[in-house]
């Protein structure tokens, strides 16, 4: 599985591409296998398929790509919602298990089946007809983004809900696999319908003879993934590839609704496809072991030839065993064999490079050579020793030429696991300085990821220098060159990042195979452009200071405008950012005065709102006061009421222009006359009862008479609360 680096890694390079056509017709060769529906022999070109059904040949326009793979999802969704839907679609009544699905007897179900194949051939054969044979005048003119979005976006409508929704918000914003940040949104797509499709596919499909609707679509997916070279994709379709037995439990268990000719058709078409697999492996082996310029082809040339030659050997001494032992030898053959085959198959079709196949079910562990037995293998092992010691020769003296041409390539070929980058290039930065000093430029600590991330998010120049020790150059170049304060300062007076790793270091090794340089003393530099770290300039032998200088100051000229252009576009959107936060403040800001003014209304309310309710107990406790003061205060008696026993008082009150007259008993007590000031709208609450002349004030108990008020008088009634 690809990691993160590695993924960076690959987007560093310029010749990374969609895969060759060969590739992606081999990719849909498989998964059309699948489902029984089959290529007529040497008519790719012209894209005629036959079908379990007997589709007629169907030949898509450009235009219907889109819309046709769109039909195919949307004739899956109509299907689940039939009464018998796609086999294993339901999990209802019928029981439908693996083993019901693997007879294939129910002819509703096998109706189903192909119908589902009758349109999923359709749809396929459009997307081989404009994805694998499109002339280059019309490829140049479709964008890769379009077939991401055309294919991708209408298998996101068949996940889980929740899935689903997920994998729809990233499709709006991933964009395609070289674009910023790639790398990990598109780990994150692939990772999701990959692991999807693994699970469906590889858990499901290779343990049933009849596959789902949604297996094919997880099929589909996986398909889809290994066209964009992303490797979780690579290794699942690997998984389809070695299960050989399945597809051919499918393919029989369709033949019972298949006519005769049309299982001829079918097995005549696969065996003359296999057959020209056959040949064209035999052929690419053979161009391999002729070519010895480039390392992968040598090595994959005597891995083969070794793992032929163990086999033979293997094949003749387990002969004089015993018979249960030679059954047992001749079963784990025949599996390595067969799968070695597969091995080759999936490395041509794919391009990848596996150290080992898959170890077939039930093997046991690996057994060492055993030493010949019986005359006629003693002689045979005698007379093939020469051969056996000139080819490990020839290959001896091969990996020490390319030693001196590529060192680069000797020295990755071990593909030694990357454990600590950031140890090797500090290691590495030690025995620089103790050769050649600690005069050099700035150099980053980091892994070749973080260098370019670090590049990135500056916006400055990344300088990658790859050291070879054993180049005959590497020692003048260092002390006339890397040492050099002119060309220290030159880096940091042009904004350029430097990083240097030794070759024959893992992280040195890896990031060798990236940049694939082919000449030392190499420098490469590195820049953002068009949102993705591209190589820009290369610098290979060696080269004086002068004329480095010159041609690292073109480079940065030439390039610089990129980085110009992204600066500016960071930021256009930073002053965007902070207009947004100065809008989002201002509008927190009058949410709070809002917030603050409507709190403020609230509480004033609440408090008139309790004003007005006391004011109203108030009204209601006097209205009560004075109708019980009413019915305490006696009718007023007349002037000679009790033989003239009465008096007549004129009272003013505070604030009032009139004054109030009224008679009574001379035997009633004072608190009569306190009731009568009262009941008036403009007494006090607290008053006190005086007299003019003498000024006196009149006590409240006792009577009119006691009180000393027998004859008229004018009282007056003055308020407490306001002394």
């Amino acid at each position: 599985m690809a990691t993160k680096d590695e993924a960076t890694l690959l987007l560093t390079t310029e010749e990374a591409d969609l895969p060759s056509e060969r590739l992606f017709a081999e990719c849909l060769r498989l998964l059309l296998h699948r489902y029984g529906i089959a290529f007529t022999e040497s008519r790719l070109r012209n894209c005629e398929w036959v079908s379990p059904t007997g589709l007629s040949p169907v030949i898509h326009h450009e235009g219907q790509l889109m819309t046709d793979f769109a039909c195919i999802c949307d004739h899956y969704q109509r299907s689940r919602g039939l009464q018998n839907p796609l086999p294993g679609a339901s999990t209802g009544g019928g029981g439908q298990g693996p083993d019901g699905e693997a007879q294939g007897q129910s002819k509703v179900l096998m109706a189903t089946v192909q119908s589902y194949i009758s349109a999923f051939s359709s749809s396929i054969s459009c997307l081989i007809d404009h994805l694998t044979w499109i002339p280059d005048s019309t490829y140049s003119n479709i964008t890769k983004p379009r077939y991401a979005s055309g294919m991708v976006r209408p298998l996101a409508w068949l996940l889980p809900g929740q899935a689903r929704s997920r994998v729809r918000a990233r499709l709006d914003t991933v964009g395609w696999l070289k674009n910023q940040q790639a790398s990990e949104e598109a780990s994150w797509l692939f990772s999701s319908l990959g692991l999807l499709a693994k699970e469906q596919s590889t858990g499901h499909l290779l343990n049933s003879a009849q596959p789902t609707g949604l297996d094919c679509l997880a099929c589909g997916l996986v398909t889809f993934a290994l066209a964009c070279e992303h490797e979780i994709g690579c290794e699942i379709l690997y998984e389809l590839v070695l299960a050989q037995p399945d597809l051919l439990a499918y393919q029989k268990a369709l033949s019972q609704s298949m006519s005769d000719e049309e299982v001829n058709l079918s097995a005549t078409s696969n065996a003359a496809r296999s057959s020209e697999l056959k040949e064209d492996a035999a052929k690419k082996n053979c161009n391999n072991a002729q070519t010895n310029s480039d390392q992968d082809d040598l090595n994959d040339s005597e891995e083969n030839g070794q793992q032929q030659q163990n086999n033979d050997e293997l094949a003749s001494s387990s002969e004089d065993s015993d018979e249960a032992e030679k059954e047992e030898n001749d079963y784990e053959e025949q599996l390595s064999m067969s799968q070695t085959e597969t091995l080759l198959h999936y490395q041509q079709i794919s391009g990848l490079e596996l150290p080992q196949c898959r170890p077939g079910p039930g093997s046991g562990q690996h057994r060492p050579q055993q030493a010949p037995v019986g005359w006629f293998r003693w002689i045979e092992s005698i007379v093939m020793l020469p051969f056996r010691f000139f080819s490990h020769s020839v290959g001896s003296l091969l990996r020490f030429v390319l030693s001196i041409l590529r060192p680069a390539a000797v020295a990755a070929a071990p593909r030694r696991p990357v454990v600590d980058p950031v140890g090797d290039v500090r290691q590495f930065l030690e025995q620089f300085e103790q050769l050649y000093g600690e005069q050099h430029p700035v150099v980053r600590v980091c892994s070749y990821s973080q260098a370019l991330d670090a590049a990135r998010n500056e916006l400055r120049f990344l300088l990658v220098y790859l050291h070879a020790e054993s180049h005959q150059d590497t020692d003048q170049f260092c002390r006339q060159v890397l040492v050099s304060e002119v060309f220290s300062a030159f880096l940091q007076a042009s904004g350029i990042n430097f990083w240097m790793c030794s070759i024959s270091s893992p992280e040195g090794a890896r990031v060798s195979q990236a940049l694939r340089e082919t000449g030392y003393p190499f420098l490469a530099l590195i820049v953002l452009k068009q949102s993705r770290m591209t190589v820009v300039a290369r610098f290979e032998g060696l080269l004086s200071l002068e004329q480095l200088l010159a041609e690292l100051d073109a480079a940065v000229t030439d390039f610089e405008p990129y980085l110009a252009e992204e600066r500016a576009r960071r930021q256009s959107l930073e002053m965007n950012r902070r207009l947004i936060e100065e809008q989002d403040q201002a509008y927190a800001a009058a949410l709070a005065q809002d917030r603050e003014r409507e709190e403020r209304r609230q509480a004033e309310e609440a408090e008139r709102s309790a004003e007005r309710d006391a004011n109203e107990r108030r009204r209601e406790e006097r209205q009560r006061e004075l109708a019980r003061l009413r019915d305490l205060l006696p009718a007023e008696p007349s002037a000679d009421e009790d033989g003239g026993a009465t008096v007549k008082l004129s009272v003013r009150l505070p604030g009032a222009s009139d004054r109030l007259e009224r008679r009574f008993r001379l035997g009633e007590p004072i608190q009569h006359l306190h009731y009568f000031i009262k009941l008036q709208e403009l007494a006090p609450e607290r008053f006190s009862v005086c007299t003019s002349f003498p000024k006196r004030v009149l006590p409240v108990e006792g009577t009119f008479k006691e009180a000393g008020l027998t004859q008229a008088e004018v009282l007056f009634v003055m308020d407490d609360d306001d002394e």
